[in-house]
């Protein structure tokens, strides 16, 4: 699976889907990188839990981040987004209420941005990931996609959820304690976007950090704001 390729990472967030495929590569563990990105705003859980992993494998990388910073900046990360409300658009209406940022904007100044300047730092030509295609959200490219000298390849991407569960479960992998809350890592403590899975986050966070819980709910306040602000324009042409 690996000839070929002298430097290798696998890119690691310590949800479900990146832990099986942690361990179904775990023979080639000798050679990869585990790349982590760190945005500034890890969970402590997270952070606990990277600790560990960085103990189990022989080679591990963290890249820094400072999402907070980049937030304070741009904005709040939003699903519903007007465009003056962002970075771009406040350049024409600096005066406008609101800061916003789309997810995915966030996501990639502070979490894919960063990892691919790492695998090019590290001169690597093979990235493994843990995607899955039975995923509600996935990047479109195929396994064994190559892009800038760059080979991509997915394990587990035929796995269904049942499968990993049960691959975890087989090799005695401990889940992250939210996963009985919600079905994906918890990434940032302070995201404010993705809220279609995200759901169950707030969940854990009421039971396990009530105080952060009440600041993204006010955040996620100011975001529906902002968002009715001009959605009352779409509703005076409708009505």
């Amino acid at each position: 699976m690996l000839e070929g390729h002298e430097v290798v990472v696998l890119e690691f967030s310590g949800g479900k889907d990146s832990l099986a495929c942690l361990y179904f590569m775990r023979e080639y563990w000798p050679r990869l990188i585990v790349l982590w990105v760190n945005t500034g705003d890890a969970f402590p859980e997270t952070i606990k839990q990277m600790e560990g992993i960085k103990r189990l494998v022989p080679h591990f990388m963290e890249v820094k981040a400072d999402q907070p910073a980049q937030i304070a900046a741009d904005g709040y990360p939003s699903d519903i987004v007007s465009i003056w409300d962002t970075p771009i658009g406040r350049q024409s209406y600096p005066g406008r209420q609101f800061r916003t940022q789309t997810a995915m904007a966030c996501c990639c100044i502070n979490i894919w941005y960063p990892a691919a300047e790492a695998v090019k730092r590290l001169g690597a030509t093979l990235v493994i990931r843990g995607q899955r295609r039975s995923e509600s959200r996935l990047n479109q490219m195929p396994s064994g996609a190559v892009e800038s000298g760059v080979e991509y390849i997915f394990p587990i991407e035929g796995w269904t959820d049942t499968e990993v569960f049960e691959f975890l479960a087989k090799n005695g992998v401990a889940l992250p304690e939210s996963y009985a809350y919600v079905n994906t890592s918890l990434d940032c403590q302070h995201c404010t976007g993705y809220l279609d899975e995200n759901a169950g986050k707030f969940a854990y966070m009421e039971q396990k950090h009530p105080k952060l819980n009440d600041v993204v709910k006010r955040r996620v306040i100011y975001l529906l704001q902002a968002a009715n602000s001009e959605a009352k324009h779409l509703r005076a042409i409708v009505d």
